[in-house]
């Protein structure tokens, strides 16, 4: 092999390990403000390596900052997101309350010849062409065949005079239980100071009547 092959083979690899290089990704790094004791202020690229005879290591200051800044990023984003979707469950819950109050509002004012009273079911009727809404204390099956109106709905009237569509009414007694045991679990732990000091109580009195026996 005479020195043109061989320079031409050089050159040749020369290109290859180019082409590597250029198709190598590169990371792109933005140059860091570091402050220093004493208020200087220097700019550091983390991708870079500078000749500094310091003891201290700025590049890797750098690096440490710039992971810093990305990770207090992310994290103040993961925080935003979760407010983000406390703000839409607000947002639905305050549609579904503007709801019942104005579904609320119109049952207080249909028409009715009796006097409501907390605790009972009432049925809601339209009559028929008029389409003028009232209410009765007799079921569609009360009625049976004879009824004159159509029917729309029950209703169980409330002790704080909200209205509760028939089909959750068990669902809503559900709620008011599990209401009344969390309120009635608060009051007593507030009387108690050591919520287990009644049971070590009776077991040392049931010891002392066992050995007494």
């Amino acid at each position: 092999m005479d020195q043109s092959d061989l320079r031409e083979e050089a050159s040749q690899d020369s290109l290859v390990r180019a082409d590597q290089n250029s198709a190598a990704p590169r990371r792109i790094c933005h140059d860091v403000t570091i402050n220093l004791v004493g208020g200087r202020e220097i700019l550091i690229n983390p991708a870079k390596r500078h000749q500094i005879t310091d003891s201290m290591d700025l590049v890797g200051l750098a690096q440490q900052l710039q992971t810093a800044d990305n990770f207090t990023k992310a994290n103040t984003t993961n925080k935003l997101i979760v407010i983000v979707d406390q703000i839409r469950y607000l947002q639905e819950q305050a549609k579904k309350i503007l709801e019942e109050a104005n579904r609320a509002q119109q049952l207080h004012h249909v028409a009715c010849n009796f006097k409501k009273i907390p605790g009972n079911i009432y049925y809601l009727y339209e009559k028929i062409p008029s389409q003028e809404r009232l209410f009765s204390m007799l079921s569609p099956s009360d009625w049976g065949r004879s009824c004159p109106y159509s029917f729309l709905g029950a209703f169980k009237l409330q002790y704080d005079m909200s209205w509760t569509p028939f089909e959750k009414i068990q669902e809503k007694e559900e709620d008011l239980q599990l209401i009344n045991r969390i309120i009635q679990g608060a009051q007593d732990s507030s009387k108690m100071q050591d919520p287990f000091a009644f049971r070590i109580t009776d077991v040392s009195h049931q010891t002392d009547h066992s050995a007494a026996h």
